[in-house]
């Protein structure tokens, strides 16, 4: 009698893994998705052995995590960590390995095998067509969560490394593919181009703010003459980049596919000259808006979804949406990022002006979310980024979990530079303006966790981007008047 269990699901996949692939290289691989701490157990290779022998059965707290597991995560780490160390030449064959297992075990023909496919044992004897991760993945949990691994010892010892090739000449019996699901989620590009941005902001310093979602707060200077800073190539900067913050996703890339880039400055000016007749104040606050989605676009590497001025109608809070990609984990893990900025002469003030407009954002979130309805999105978007980001933001069959709001927030403030005319050289001063601005950072960061604790916003995600100026308010406007030529106007 044969026997399906995790020591024969097992053995079947090694007979069909990558030349070179071991019980020690694979097997903690394969089971780090119940337990990641098997990768650098020393104890785990005689573990594996008991099972593949049909010795032991597995712990509980593996059958525990199986059980609780979401199936579609589990199968993305298939994907990822578990499929890319199987031979491409031998999924057939593997496969086949399996359906005579199955077949041969004694369980009923309506016992249902998946949790992602509805797939009972006869239907997957029955397949010749197989969505290889989802099977793979299903048979997996199922063997983890439902069988006995002390039965059958001799029959299940008789599938060995070579045990595929018996079925070389049947492999042509069944053909494998990958459902679309199961890819790994990819951010959309970014949408701000050029190359101005390292060499118009120079980041002075970094510091996390002690919360235990990620977070930075990074202070970055413009460039200095003898006594201060000077905006001429903030001013480029912000010519060469308005039109990508201003004007839609969908909207540039038209432009620049039709080679009619240069149409993007002159179109966005023309929009907020207009905007500006019916929302001043509202507009006033462009140029801090771009500061913010910049930082986010560049620094980040958070995408814009987009602006809030796209929809053309007042009452956002938030200046421009964001998506960002964390680094460094197994499963794709996106954070919805809201961005909004604060300029004022205090660096504390704007700080915490910066967090009210945060805490009002959630209190508003109702309204902030429609930024991020598929309706906006089409509007801002390509069809094809529309599609993508909804298979990221959307909790549906291509999603894992839903991403979790975090916040942006740009800081401008009025710097207190110290004496440059007291001192020898140019290079002396700037070091004294780095390192003037680095305290002025670090004597915030208690004020900025503080600040966070009492309006209840520590469950979020913080990164704050801080430039100063000469006289910040005043600067402010006069960038962005010289920029869209308004000289003469008031904002």
């Amino acid at each position: 009698m044969g026997h399906f269990c995790i020591g024969s699901y097992t053995r079947a996949l090694l007979s069909g893994a990558q030349k070179g692939e071991t019980q020690a290289t694979f097997c903690p691989r394969l089971f780090a998705m119940l337990d990641p701490l098997v990768r650098n157990s020393i104890s785990f290779d005689d573990t594996m052995g008991q099972i593949l022998g049909c010795a032991q059965n597995l712990n509980t707290d593996w059958i525990r995590s199986a059980r609780d597991m979401n199936p579609l995560k589990a199968e993305r780490y298939f994907y990822q960590f578990v499929t890319p160390y199987l031979e491409p030449q031998k999924y057939s064959q593997m496969l086949l390995v399996l359906k005579e297992i199955i077949d041969a075990d004694s369980m009923k023909n309506d016992i249902q095998l998946g949790r992602i496919a509805s797939m009972t044992k006869h239907q997957f004897l029955e397949m010749t067509s197989i969505p290889l991760t989802q099977v793979l993945t299903d048979l997996f949990l199922y063997a983890v969560e439902h069988t006995e691994n002390t039965d059958q010892k001799s029959y299940v010892k008789k599938i060995t490394k070579k045990y595929c090739e018996r079925y070389n000449d049947r492999k042509d019996e069944l053909n494998t593919y990958e459902v679309e699901a199961v890819k790994p989620l990819e951010s959309i590009a970014g949408s701000l181009r050029g190359k101005r941005f390292d060499s118009t902001f120079s980041m002075v310093y970094e510091s996390s703010i002690g919360l235990p979602k990620p977070n930075h707060v990074r202070i970055y200077r413009l460039g200095l003459n003898e006594v201060q800073f000077v905006y001429k190539q903030l001013h480029a900067f912000v010519e060469n980049s308005i039109g990508y913050y201003v004007l839609s996703r969908a909207q540039t890339k038209e432009m620049i596919d039709n080679e009619e880039e240069a149409r993007i400055f002159p179109k966005a000016v023309r929009f907020l000259r207009e905007q500006y007749e019916k929302y001043p104040e509202y507009v006033g606050e462009t140029l801090p808006g771009l500061m913010i989605y910049s930082f986010l676009e560049k620094a980040l590497k958070a995408p814009k979804l987009l602006n809030s001025m796209e929809l053309q109608r007042p009452g956002f809070l938030t200046s421009s949406v964001h998506l960002l990609k964390l680094e460094g984990v197994e499963e794709p893990v996106f954070q919805v990022v809201y961005a909004t900025s604060n300029v004022v002469g205090g660096l504390k003030e704007a700080i915490s002006n910066g967090l009210e407009r945060v805490a009002a954002i959630k209190k508003n979130q109702n309204i902030e979310h429609q930024l991020i309805e598929p309706s906006s999105l089409r509007l801002a978007c390509t069809e094809e980024e529309a599609k993508a980001v909804r298979s990221m933001i959307f909790p549906n069959k291509m999603t894992v979990d839903f991403p979790k709001d975090a916040f942006g927030i740009f800081v401008g403030y009025t710097a207190d530079l110290p004496d440059g005319t007291l001192m020898a050289s140019d290079t002396e001063f700037a070091l004294a303006v780095e390192e003037k601005l680095k305290n002025d950072i670090e004597a915030n960061i208690s004020f900025i966790n503080d600040k966070i604790l009492d309006l209840g916003l520590n469950a979020h995600s913080f990164y704050f981007y801080v430039l100063p100026f000469n006289n910040a308010e005043d600067d402010v406007k006069d960038v962005f008047k010289h920029v869209i030529g308004m000289e003469g106007g008031s904002i």
